[in-house]
């Protein structure tokens, strides 16, 4: 009961994490946040993911992508992973969240089979939508990122 109850605020939290109009857009470009979440965060050896391989490693098309910052690193057991997409519809930002929601589940799996710390990790992580955007931020570090990254939708 109490996985549910804290599954429950957990989803609350996050639709109400992108409180902005779901017509509005962040007040810089993707790769500037990406910037200031990379250097805020102290996080190094970033590997980007351009549109194009967000098929290969999430199952994204680019065709329902308008702009990415995303990275991963290998820092640690698991990868942190810094996903943020503007989609080219509500339809394809639908597309998009639903591979993020996908590839949380399976690090989930994984995490939870390999590494308990890993695990308890990505239980507190959460896909992000504001309108056309879709964020995941997989790390120690999500509830920073996620900070910096909503404060451009004011």
């Amino acid at each position: 009961m109490k996985k549910v109850y804290f599954f429950g605020l957990l989803m609350l939290f996050a639709l109400s994490a992108c409180a902005a109009p779901q017509t509005q857009a962040p007040d810089v470009p993707l790769t500037d946040i990406m910037d200031e979440i990379l250097t805020e965060t102290g996080i190094t050896g970033e590997i980007p993911v351009d549109a194009e391989n967000l098929m290969a490693l999430y199952g994204i098309a680019s065709e329902d992508v308008e702009e990415t910052a995303c990275c991963i690193t290998m820092n640690g057991i698991f990868p942190d992973e810094i996903l943020m997409i503007q989609a080219v519809s509500e339809e394809s930002a639908d597309r998009v969240e639903q591979c993020l929601s996908s590839r949380l589940e399976q690090v989930m799996v994984q995490s939870k089979n390999y590494d308990p710390e890993s695990y308890e990790i990505a239980q507190k992580c959460h896909v992000v939508r504001c309108g056309q955007y879709v964020s995941l931020f997989v790390s120690a570090k999500h509830e920073q990122m996620n900070e910096i990254y909503q404060t451009h939708f004011q």
